[in-house]
């Protein structure tokens, strides 16, 4: 049995443009989050030895991950101190 012609019969080219839309347009932010997170921890892990790479990148993903909105709540705080 065929799932494209059901598929199409139960929603529209356009809708089903949209979702495939959204989804690809959150998976590439999803793509820069990690990014800019394994970035962000990897400046701080560099002189620390792993056993694997595994271990290496969640280490970084997490330690980058938990920096970018300590930095934007530091940032949101100092420009609140600045414009009172």
């Amino acid at each position: 049995m065929n799932m494209i012609p059901q598929l199409f019969h139960l929603a529209s080219f356009a809708t089903l443009y949209k979702y495939i839309a959204w989804g690809v347009s959150h998976l590439g932010l999803w793509s820069l989050m990690l990014l800019s997170a394994f970035g962000a921890g990897g400046v701080f892990l560099r002189r620390f030895q792993f056993h694997s790479p595994a271990e290496r990148l969640v280490f970084t993903l997490a330690l980058g991950m938990g920096l970018w909105p300590w930095r934007y709540s530091c940032w949101d705080s100092v420009a609140r101190f600045m414009l009172e």
